[in-house]
């Protein structure tokens, strides 16, 4: 969650929590199966974590291929 400078992180926490909560719910865990989607339903902190083990595994790969990004 993104919030102006300043702002606590209790504050921040509070929209991410209600949505992890939301998306647990029976009744969007049958829509979720209704149109093949699972959620991500993990804490800000560990998808982070989670992404970082991500690109820290494929970025040898990528490199491996000499792959570059030009603008």
């Amino acid at each position: 969650m993104l919030g102006v400078i300043g702002m606590s992180r209790e504050l921040l926490k509070r929209p991410g929590t209600a949505l992890l909560v939301a998306t647990q719910g029976q009744s969007v865990q049958v829509r979720w199966d209704q149109i093949g989607l699972e959620p991500a339903a993990v804490p800000g902190a560990t998808m982070t974590r989670m992404m970082g083990e991500e690109r820290s595994y494929a970025a040898p790969i990528v490199k491996a291929t000499g792959f570059t990004v030009s603008k």
